[in-house]
């Protein structure tokens, strides 16, 4: 990560990285390396997720910040190198895969996550009681050896916590898009 930044900081504004979707997690992620790096790469929006794929491996595009579940098989496959991760731990299913801290750049953080929400005024019991049977299945064997396979990290939180990390993805994210000027198009 650090020649790649070396590399950008050498040549503002003459590399490029795909994402796919303006908006996206990992097109956010590219303007937090950005400011947090100082540099000047040019963002390359594609149409979805992993579209991008075979320009990267091409050679068309320099990087991609993807998802793991996107970008694992080709990394597997000696197509594309991997040079860190983008959240607070390495990925149990690519543990020599550094961290963003690990590699100079503290406070880059992205991950793509997926919640199952309900309506405000479900009552406290049934949220409760619909906690416990989410975590019996986020803890089953079999369906927590798939998604960590993937490159996920099961959750589990409770409620009020997952409800606290939504607010800080908000304001974390708004600002990352205040601050790189994006709108919707």
């Amino acid at each position: 990560m650090k020649e790649f930044v070396d590399l950008a900081k050498s040549k503002p504004g003459n590399l490029n990285y795909a994402s796919g979707s303006q908006g996206s997690v990992p097109h956010l992620l590219g303007e937090l390396i950005q400011s947090k790096a100082g540099i000047n790469i040019r963002g390359i929006a594609y149409k979805s997720g992993g579209a991008e794929i075979p320009d990267v491996i091409g050679g068309h595009v320099n990087a991609t910040f993807s998802y793991f579940v996107t970008i694992g098989p080709h990394i597997a496959s000696g197509k594309l190198r991997a040079l860190v991760v983008a959240d607070a731990k390495r990925l149990a299913v690519a543990p020599d895969l550094v961290t963003m801290a690990e590699a100079g750049l503290s406070g880059v953080e992205a991950s793509g996550w997926a919640a199952i929400c309900a309506p405000a005024d479900v009552p406290q019991p049934v949220i409760n009681l619909l906690h416990r049977e989410l975590l019996k299945a986020v803890n089953d064997r079999v369906i927590r050896d798939q998604m960590i396979s993937t490159g996920a990290n099961p959750g589990g939180e409770r409620p009020d916590e997952f409800a606290a990390f939504i607010r800080a993805e908000m304001t974390k994210w708004g600002k990352v898009i205040k601050d790189a000027n994006i709108s919707i198009q």
